[in-house]
């Protein structure tokens, strides 16, 4: 049986590689954080999905709702973030606010199954309309992460092999990596963490893991 604990000391033990390689590489961060902002927004997704199916007793009559949600939340989180290049000048600042808004939003998923038995008082309604709100914002929150990431890491310079990062070396990387995160979440999420370790520790578990890129993060120069 897994158990949480094991997983955190498992993100534990990551989280120090990573940062081993940081002094060598020192935008390792960037890459690590999108790798786990893939794998944790395929999760966010899967947990509300489980959820809603949770209170409602089916998915499938609006499985197509619920995951098209998401992904517009995804959209509107690119767009509204590629739409404002212009005026931001503290871009690592903003990357790390958002780590810190994604582990408020894993805790208070916590929250919500936490507190379950007081969510059913509410109205069917009700509840249908927040579960769409908590998938298009978790969409819109990892959204916004992946084209910020691009302008930090190509403007970071000089990288992994003492080159400067071309925009198609810097693309390919971090979708890459944000794919991989996503497909980890979905096998691994899907069919063995979350069955076993249920919603609550699955929330906890989210936390934590960015909790550690959020860190790591903080090893990369503010511009």
């Amino acid at each position: 049986r897994i158990k949480l604990s094991s997983i955190v000391f498992f993100i534990i033990v990551i989280f120090g590689f990573f940062l081993l390689l940081q002094k060598k590489y020192r935008k390792v961060s960037i890459p690590y954080a999108i790798a786990t902002t893939g794998f944790t927004a395929m999760i966010f997704e899967l947990i509300l999905i489980f959820s809603f199916q949770i209170f409602y007793g089916y998915i499938f009559y609006e499985i197509g709702l619920l995951i098209t949600t998401f992904m517009g939340g995804m959209a509107a989180g690119g767009m509204a973030i590629t739409s404002r290049f212009g005026r931001i000048h503290k871009e690592v600042r903003l990357f790390k606010a958002l780590e810190i808004a994604i582990i408020v939003f894993s805790l208070s998923l916590f929250l919500l199954f936490y507190y379950l038995d007081f969510i059913f008082s509410f109205s069917s309604i009700y509840i249908h309309i927040l579960f769409l709100f908590l998938l298009l914002l978790s969409g819109f929150l990892t959204g916004i992460e992946f084209p910020l990431a691009n302008r930090i890491y190509l403007r970071g310079g000089s990288s992994l092999n003492s080159e400067v990062t071309s925009i198609e070396w810097s693309v390919g990387l971090l979708y890459s990596l944000d794919l991989v995160g996503g497909c980890i979440g979905g096998i691994i999420g899907g069919l063995i963490l979350l069955p076993i370790l249920g919603l609550l520790a699955g929330s906890i578990m989210l936390a934590v893991l960015k909790f550690s890129s959020l860190l790591l993060l903080m090893t990369f120069p503010e511009r």
